[in-house]
């Protein structure tokens, strides 16, 4: 039907982006530009893929956390996977960031044996605030003849299961944050750093960045960002960082975990993004141990695979923070 609204494709344009819910001001203007056919080949692929969950290929490529013993099974690539043993394990045991892109080229070619190799040079030290613990796959690199592959997939979440089902170890994740974007999110970002020791609810309420949805289970707590406004979202950074922009990171998920059971987090809204950080706030730290022992993350959602030529041309504009579909 939104086909016989208007012959003009700025009227068309903003019926669209109405329906689903994404302000004009992000994309609208691009996508009024685009031909009618990559106009319909664009919705297509957006409705086909809604219906759609399947684990999203995430792979981690940057850590700020180090890795305990330097031991590669407890490597940043145990995060995202199925392994029923191994989590990734650090050595730092506070606000350590893992940074990840979706791509399924990358996922069978980041190496998971001698991971030194992804040690920080000597001399680009000073650039890092943890330079011994920093660890950085070359994504960039790896991805230079597949980066048009790469930049026409989107990933929406849909849920989060953080898996607890794995013994052995001492210090399990306590509390988190995860930050979306389209673009690589730095460490230094300020809506990042404004989440150190965001350790309790009342501490995650001290921020007043409005949530949409609070997940309650006795000790588990998890919420999920407001973010069909993203003004309200910046002015409630700047009331505590004057002068700090989003500049396209989004504050999507904020919890604390119970210790003893599997966590599974339902997503409301539909985000779409390309990279993503995750902060490790704290642990339940021991007398012999202070580090962070992740647990075992699916992201189950949807990826959109962009086809035509107009639609690569103009992806990273139509799609600068996210797109809510509904429900």
């Amino acid at each position: 039907r939104m086909y016989e609204i208007s012959s003009d494709p700025h009227l068309f344009a903003r019926a669209f982006f109405d329906v689903i819910k994404v302000p004009y001001l992000y994309g609208g203007e691009e996508f009024a530009s685009l031909s009618s056919i990559d106009q319909k080949n664009m919705i297509k692929e957006i409705l086909w893929a809604s219906g759609i969950c399947e684990k999203i290929p995430v792979v981690p490529y940057f850590t700020d956390g180090g890795i305990s013993n330097k031991d590669e099974k407890y490597f940043i690539s145990n995060i995202y996977n199925d392994n029923p043993v191994n989590l990734y394990s650090s050595k730092r045991g506070d606000n350590i960031h893992i940074k990840s892109t979706c791509s399924d080229y990358l996922l069978s070619h980041v190496e998971n044996t001698n991971v030194t190799q992804y040690a920080i040079p000597k001399e680009k030290a000073s650039l890092y605030a943890y330079p011994d613990e920093t660890l950085e796959v070359p994504i960039k690199k790896m991805l230079s003849a597949n980066e048009p592959q790469h930049s026409k997939q989107i990933a929406f979440l849909k849920y989060h299961d953080l898996n607890r089902n794995v013994g052995g170890y001492t210090c399990y994740l306590n509390s988190f944050a995860l930050f979306l974007s389209m673009e690589e999110i730095d460490v230094s970002h300020p809506l990042v750093q404004l989440f150190n020791g965001v350790k309790t609810y009342s501490d995650m309420q001290s921020l007043e960045i409005e949530f949409l949805t609070l997940q309650d289970e006795g000790t588990t707590k998890v919420v999920e960002f407001t973010l069909t406004n993203l003004d309200k979202v910046e002015k409630a950074l700047q009331k505590k960082v004057p002068g700090a922009k989003l500049n396209g990171v989004l504050p999507f998920l904020w919890g604390q975990l119970n210790a003893t059971i599997n966590n599974y987090v339902n997503i409301v809204q539909r985000i779409g993004f390309r990279y993503m950080l995750l902060k490790l706030i704290d642990s339940e730290k021991t007398e012999a141990d202070s580090n962070i022992d992740c647990y075992n993350i699916t992201i189950s959602g949807n990826m959109i695979k962009l086809k035509s030529s107009g639609e690569e041309q103009h992806i990273a504009s139509l799609y600068p923070l996210f797109i809510q579909y509904l429900s």
